[in-house]
């Protein structure tokens, strides 16, 4: 059985443009896991909708419950001297951000130690070293 590896660029998209296929993906894994540092990004991605309104109330309400939904359901992978030595490595595809290295790192420790890993992302960065690292990647 693998492991869906949320990271944020695909949650916040699911969460704030309707992206219902991908939600249902994310939603419907029984083995979700995402960064410990997933829940503080979508968090300022929402503030920022917010406040360049580009958000109404109501709809960044809704987001920030099923964010809360998720963070509840989903396993994290803590921010370890582990995950930022891996962070701090080459990556097939550079440059690589500081915040998609560490999302990366997690994958990889991820696919290490459970197996076949699934990496939701919409970040082309991401999804191109996904794939390098022979891993599967949504949305397809």
């Amino acid at each position: 059985m693998s492991y869906l590896y949320v990271e944020s660029s695909a949650l916040v998209r699911a969460l704030t443009e309707g992206d219902g296929a991908l939600a249902m993906r994310i939603v419907a894994a029984r083995r979700a896991v995402t960064s410990a540092l997933t829940r503080l990004e979508v968090a300022r991605a929402l503030a920022r909708k917010a406040e360049d309104r580009s958000f109404s109330r109501d709809l960044l309400e809704a987001a920030q419950g099923r964010l809360a939904l998720f963070a509840e359901a989903a396993g994290r992978i803590p921010v370890s001297e582990e995950i930022l030595a891996e962070a701090a490595s080459r990556f097939p595809v550079e440059p690589v951000r500081t915040v998609d290295a560490i999302h990366l790192a997690s994958c990889i420790l991820l696919q290490r130690r459970a197996g076949k890993t699934v990496v939701a992302t919409v970040d082309n960065r991401v999804r191109a070293n996904a794939l390098a690292l022979g891993m599967a990647v949504l949305p397809e």
